[in-house]
């Protein structure tokens, strides 16, 4: 009997052995051994499938080059800072991008349209019309400069999903943009984050600043009356101490020739808080007046007292003094120094 089960066994133990090899893995069951409790985890795959946010965080965010090329810019205005722009504006990503999508707003104003000129998936461009302002410094007036900004700013997504790179390739200004009164000086762009107060995150920046200046012929023939004015009161110094009534009327009237000419300047700048630099001429310019009509008083009261030897003393005095004053106020001034 035993025999007999001996030969059953080993006639069928081959059939097992390939029976336990084809059973396929149940579900749940892993050829790796189960994890240890510190793992928080009874078992764990050794590679795993990385989630949406670690791919995002390892590839970082996606690169979107701008350029812009400007195309006109009108109707800027002193009083307000404003302006109005247009141009065009390329965006470029990756070339693994299908779709370039950017959502850009404007920080120094709004658009009055944009048009999509170009689709081509990774690449795009818009034309933009745009009504923009600027803080306007009026310091140096009338040598004044400006920067006019066009201020971009991506609004749906910060900077850990859309990151802005200068497209260095696609920067310029069109030849044929002119403004009124203003030379047309570089293109400069830059880059960087914003924070706006009420939201906690940072936004890429796109900057592009077009740099104005008013042409200095413009400017020195805008001030030449005043030299004018100043000559021909200064010419009362060569009167000699017997004629100081003609000498005083073209103190006098020099004078009130300046404060005119200072009005009438005044005037084609909207008011401000501060001295401009023309304020600062003509300040100079009165102050070299007042010491002209100061020395021609001066002599007239001493020729009242019949003290010759004194009015050719002060005569001799404010010959020299009143020119040397002119030539040190107005360098501190030109050269800055106030």
């Amino acid at each position: 009997m035993r025999r007999i089960w001996l030969v059953l066994l080993a006639a069928f133990a081959p059939l097992f052995l390939v029976l336990s090899f084809a059973r396929p893995a149940r579900s749940g069951e892993h050829a790796v051994p189960a994890a240890s409790p510190a793992s928080g985890s009874a078992s764990a795959d050794p590679h795993p499938e990385p989630s949406v946010k670690e791919t995002k965080d390892k590839e970082g965010p996606e690169k979107v080059k701008i350029g812009l090329y400007l195309t006109g810019l009108h109707k800027f205005d002193l009083a307000t800072g404003g302006y109005s722009v247009e141009f065009y504006i390329s965006t470029r990503c990756g070339e693994h991008v299908k779709d370039c999508k950017t959502n850009f707003d404007f920080l120094n104003g709004k658009a009055t349209s944009i048009e999509k000129v170009v689709d081509h998936g990774s690449a795009k461009a818009y034309k933009v019309k745009a009504d923009l302002a600027d803080e306007i410094d009026l310091a140096e007036y009338p040598f004044d400069s400006h920067t006019l900004s066009i201020d971009l700013a991506e609004k749906s997504a910060d900077v850990n999903e859309v990151e802005y790179e200068v497209d260095k390739s696609e920067l310029g200004i069109d030849k044929r943009v002119k403004l009124a009164g203003w030379d047309i000086g570089e293109l400069t762009t830059s880059v960087e984050e914003v924070q706006y107060e009420a939201v906690d995150e940072k936004f890429s920046n796109f900057m592009a600043d077009v740099h104005i200046s008013r042409p200095k012929l413009s400017s020195v023939i805008k001030l030449m009356p005043v030299f004018f004015i100043l000559c021909a009161a200064l010419f009362s110094l060569l009167l000699g101490a017997k004629t100081l009534p003609p000498r005083l009327a073209m103190g006098t009237g020099g004078l009130t020739a300046a404060v005119m000419f200072h009005i009438q300047l005044a005037n084609q700048i909207p008011a401000v808080g501060y001295l401009t630099r023309a304020d600062k001429i003509m300040i100079a310019t009165y102050l070299i007046l007042l010491m002209n009509l100061v020395s021609t008083v001066a002599m007239m009261i001493l020729d009242e007292k019949k003290r010759e030897a004194a009015v050719q003393k002060v005569f001799a005095v404010s010959r020299l003094l009143v020119p040397a004053l002119a030539v040190a106020t107005y360098a501190v001034v030109l050269l800055k120094v106030v």
